[in-house]
């Protein structure tokens, strides 16, 4: 494991065959699952891991994650995974930035996410203004992805998954997993896009949780021949669970 500067965190993996699409590509789900796992073991390593956020009744949620894809990376292929906490926007959200890099040092994807905590019982956010006794450290000046993590505006698209969470979508906190909600979209976009086309970026805003028992309907509104807009709404409460677009390199 390496720092970036004190407070950030460098691993190396090689990128798994059954990791992969059918391309031998990795899949937009393992990485937001591995830029997740790496969010958790910096925050450990800084004192606000899950362990201790939960003793004081509170926990992290991801709320909002952009990606932008220089390269897919391949099956075998080492990469250089690298993670630190860059700031806070809209004095709610704390902002985690992420790269890729290849085994050249050379950026293959750069992603920045913005993270919400939560009271552990009553399920209310709690600003960074209010959180007792913790202040995260950051790297303001250090950025992988300068864009802001904004609401995403969707028109009312057509249904193209029915999706209804069973025992291995849900995690430990109760609630669908997040990469499992990126799935879900790969799977309800187009076929020949997700096959045949390179991937530009990927934003997803999580706003509702959606647990066990609940049935979600993945709608998909194509706004431009390259961008998706991807809605999942919970039809069990009536309420948005996630919002998304999908940008494809032009033909």
């Amino acid at each position: 494991m390496k720092r970036i500067e004190d407070i950030g965190l460098e691993l190396s993996e090689r990128v798994w065959n059954n990791n992969c699409d059918l391309n031998g590509r990795l899949t937009l789900a393992n990485t937001f699952k591995m830029m997740t796992e790496m969010a958790g073991l910096n925050a450990e390593q800084l004192g606000f891991g899950f362990q201790k956020m939960l003793a004081a009744e509170m926990y992290w949620v991801l709320s909002r994650m952009k990606v932008k894809v220089l390269r897919q990376p391949i099956g075998g292929e080492l990469l250089y995974w690298r993670t630190w906490p860059k700031g806070y926007q809209q004095k709610l959200f704390f902002i985690r930035d992420f790269e890729v890099l290849d085994e050249d040092r050379q950026p293959v994807m750069l992603a920045s996410s913005a993270w919400l905590v939560i009271h552990a019982t009553e399920r209310r956010l709690i600003p960074p203004s209010r959180l007792p006794g913790i202040e995260l450290p950051c790297l303001s000046h250090r950025v992988a992805l300068d864009e802001p993590l904004e609401k995403i505006q969707l028109s009312v698209g057509e249904e193209r998954l029915l999706v209804n969470p069973r025992y291995s979508d849900i995690d430990f906190l109760g609630h669908m997993n997040n990469a499992r909600y990126v799935e879900a979209i790969c799977d309800a976009l187009p076929i020949a896009c997700m096959a045949k086309r390179q991937l530009d970026w990927i934003q997803v805003n999580y706003d509702k949780e959606v647990r066990l028992g609940e049935s979600v309907s993945i709608r998909v509104d194509a706004l431009t021949e390259n961008l998706f807009g991807v809605e999942g709404l919970n039809m069990t409460s009536g309420q948005s669970a996630f919002s998304a677009q999908v940008q494809f390199l032009p033909e």
